[in-house]
């Protein structure tokens, strides 16, 4: 009835927390990067390995070599590479009936386990009012505010946390943003941002800066990693000025810790998903930090999992998520209705604001009656 864990790595450690957690859960470890193809299959079989789950398949670093020379009687794919492998030597592939809908099952070679309601498990830190402070997210003078629940002090640690953030103090000021990588952002979904952007005049968008936290660990390939995300950005500005956006309402968010990512969430409004390769691990974070996140049901796994996360995002959810109206509204079907609905929750959540500013004696709960009495009133 019990597991016993064998964690096979062949990347670089960087002795993180989080490498440290997986090290800790563990049974045994064993360091493959020095050892060849052929010598990996053979310590990972001689370790009777009964399951083997390749976190890499067909992304960057991997040895996809070792799996296929059949090293485990039972080999899946799981988590990292959100598609098929299309190799007769991977045996099943885990995810959710949402992610992989009955119709586009036909497409995938391997036989699927599908874990409602969703696929996606994921780890985080303490973001505790202790990890906080630790992280010098938080002053003294700033506890009361993040443990008061009422909406008034959460209206408040918004405005904080943009001013912490370089974001517009207005309360008046909307604030968009997406956190994926800048090579998730393609031509469409930047064209039907900039489209939200010019119908929401009092508006920003929030990206990641594309600037890489550290060099690329599996090859010095690339040199020009500096110029390549420097060309990246201004793009990005030259895109948005083409289509009539000022360079202004472009911003752009540094990299930090992972407590205060999570936490810096707080000071947007909405997450914008992309469209041809979705939020994954940036949706959550999302999610997490209490941040709605607006998505396109797609037609591939890439596509889907942002609709994968929020369909199993309710019990644990903060007040805010729970209205199931709000929920439904925040999975649509093209790119119409997602610019409609992102424009709508603007007008929404700026009018909830302006009563908040005015009020100090609003609860939580209140605030889950008038976004939902808005959003029907809205819509």
């Amino acid at each position: 009835n019990s597991v016993y864990l064998i964690l096979f790595h062949y990347g670089v450690l960087d002795n993180s927390s989080y490498s440290q957690h997986l090290l800790a859960l563990a049974d045994a470890y064993f360091d493959l990067s020095s050892l060849s193809f052929k010598d990996s299959a053979t310590l990972i079989n001689s370790q009777h390995t009964h399951i083997l789950l390749d976190l890499q398949l067909h992304t960057l670093g991997n040895r996809f070599e070792i799996t296929a020379l059949r090293p485990s009687s039972l080999q899946i794919n799981y988590l990292v590479y959100p598609g098929t492998s299309g190799a007769d030597f991977i045996d099943s592939l885990v995810a959710d009936p949402v992610v992989i809908a009955v119709e586009y099952s036909k497409f995938y070679s391997e036989k699927l386990l599908l874990v409602p309601p969703s696929y996606q498990i994921s780890f985080y830190d303490d973001v505790s009012i202790q990890a906080m402070q630790d992280n010098d997210l938080l002053t003294s003078s700033l506890v009361p505010i993040i443990t008061d629940t009422s909406v008034s002090q959460s209206f408040q640690l918004k405005q904080i946390l943009r001013r912490q953030n370089q974001l517009p103090g207005d309360a008046r000021c909307f604030v968009y943003c997406n956190f994926n990588k800048v090579d998730k952002i393609d031509p469409l979904s930047f064209a039907v941002w900039m489209s939200i952007l010019r119908r929401v005049p009092n508006s920003v968008l929030w990206l990641l800066d594309p600037h890489p936290p550290h060099t690329n660990t599996y090859n010095n390939t690339n040199n020009n990693t500096n110029n390549n995300t420097t060309t990246a950005k201004k793009n990005l500005l030259e895109a948005a000025s083409a289509a009539g956006i000022h360079t202004s309402r472009i911003l752009f968010a540094s990299r930090t810790s992972k407590v205060a990512h999570i936490v810096r969430h707080v000071a947007a409004d909405v997450f914008l998903d992309s469209f041809i390769y979705g939020a994954h691990s940036t949706a959550t974070d999302a999610l997490r930090g209490g941040l709605p996140v607006l998505t396109i049901l797609g037609d591939s796994f890439p596509n889907r999992v942002a609709a994968s996360l929020l369909t199993s995002f309710t019990s644990h959810s903060p007040p805010l998520f729970q209205s199931s109206l709000l929920l439904d509204i925040l999975v649509v079907d093209s790119c119409k209705e997602f610019e409609d609905v992102a424009v709508r929750l603007s007008r929404m959540m700026i009018g909830f604001r302006r009563t908040v500013s005015n009020s100090v004696s609003n609860t939580a709960n209140t605030m889950t009656n008038t976004m939902t009495n808005t959003m029907t009133n809205t819509m």
